[in-house]
């Protein structure tokens, strides 16, 4: 199936951004240096204007599912989201599941805006590259182009309803964590 073509991703960030407002955070578009491309603060989703419609739909919904662990569990974010690179092969697993269950929450915010299944593919496929990324990334701390780990046909990301939770800064969110 053909992902959807980039006006509908244009039409679809303002959709999801107003669905993360809706639960108290804030989404905000700040430069950052490069390669970095967002960030997060507990109450806060941070994207860089400069990232295409398809990179802030994705960043917006994938931030938004970390910002949900940090604000259920706040020791994920010194135990994994913020940890120093690279790390053993035995905190890898871990490192996978807390991505996982990011992409999960995204899917399940991606699922109350969008045509569920136009768009149900090309995150399964852009989390799939994103999780091989920063398996990559943790093992190694080197910083491949994102596009070397792409991966069509990748399996669908299964959604996880939000909780609720109440938003809270844990850090700021200046310094730039997203690559």
């Amino acid at each position: 199936m053909p992902y959807p073509p980039p006006v509908r991703f244009e039409a679809l960030f303002p959709r999801l951004e107003a669905r993360v407002e809706s639960y108290g955070v804030d989404v905000d578009l700040l430069d950052f240096d490069p390669p970095f491309t967002g960030d997060l603060t507990g109450d806060q989703v941070l994207i860089d204007p400069d990232e295409s419609a398809e990179s802030k739909c994705f960043l917006v919904l994938h931030l938004f599912g970390h910002l949900v662990q940090w604000n259920l569990h706040p020791d994920l974010i010194d135990e994994i989201g913020v940890t120093a690179v690279p790390v053993g092969e035995e905190k890898i697993a871990a490192v996978e599941r807390y991505e996982l269950e990011a992409c999960r929450y995204g899917a399940g915010l991606l699922a109350k805006e969008a045509d569920g299944e136009d768009f149900a593919q090309w995150f399964a496929d852009y989390a799939a590259c994103d999780l091989a990324y920063l398996a990559h990334y943790y093992r190694t701390a080197e910083k491949r182009p994102f596009e070397e780990f792409w991966q069509e046909g990748s399996g669908a990301v299964e959604p996880l309803a939000v909780p609720e939770f109440t938003p809270k800064r844990f850090r700021d969110g200046r310094a730039g964590v997203v690559l």
